[in-house]
C-alpha cells in the first residue's frame, strides 16, 4: 500500500474521471436511438430491453463501480472508485455521468457529453491548496481595509 490518504485521493479521482471520460461516449451511443422513447419502469429502474441493449457495453473497469442514479428528471450514473491507502484504509471517490433527460419514465432528450479532467498529481493538488491560503490571506487584508465601509453602499 504505502499511499498516503492525499495520494489515495488523487488516485481516486483520477481513476473516476477516466472512467466517467471512457462511459461518455459508450453510454451517448447506446442512447441516442432510445430518445423519445420509455426507458423505465414504475420503480424508475431501467426497463429490460434498454439494460440488454444498452449497458452490454458499460462494462466497468476493474475495481470500479457504476449503478443508475436515481432521478425523475435526468438519466445519469454514479461511477465510484476505492482506492486503499495507510492512513485510514481506503478513500472513496464518485462522479456523476449525465446521460439525458427524463420527462417521467421517457428519456426525452441527451446531454451533450462534458468530460472532466484527469491527470491530478499530489504536487498539483499541494500547489492549488498553497494559492487557496493566499488567496484567503489577501482576502482577509483587503475585507480589513475595506471595514469601516463594507463592500456596498445601499
Amino acid at each position: 500500500m504505502n499511499k498516503t490518504t492525499l495520494e489515495a485521493k488523487v488516485e481516486a479521482r483520477n481513476i473516476v474521471a477516466t472512467e466517467h471520460n471512457r462511459l461518455l461516449p459508450l453510454l451517448d451511443a447506446a442512447f441516442a436511438p432510445l430518445v423519445g422513447q420509455k426507458i423505465l419502469k414504475a420503480d424508475g429502474s431501467l426497463m429490460e430491453k434498454v439494460v440488454a441493449k444498452v449497458m452490454a457495453p458499460v462494462v466497468p473497469s476493474a475495481g470500479i463501480q457504476i449503478y443508475k442514479l436515481s432521478s425523475n428528471y435526468s438519466l445519469a450514473f454514479v461511477v465510484k472508485a476505492c482506492v486503499s491507502c495507510d492512513d485510514h484504509g481506503c478513500v472513496y471517490d464518485e462522479v456523476v455521468v449525465y446521460v439525458g433527460g427524463l420527462d417521467g419514465s421517457t428519456l426525452k432528450g441527451l446531454i451533450a457529453p462534458q468530460p472532466l479532467p484527469t491527470g491530478y498529481t499530489v504536487a498539483g493538488v499541494l500547489e492549488a491548496r498553497k494559492a487557496v491560503v493566499e488567496a484567503k490571506e489577501a482576502l482577509s487584508k483587503a475585507e480589513s481595509a475595506a471595514w469601516p465601509f463594507g463592500s456596498y453602499d445601499h
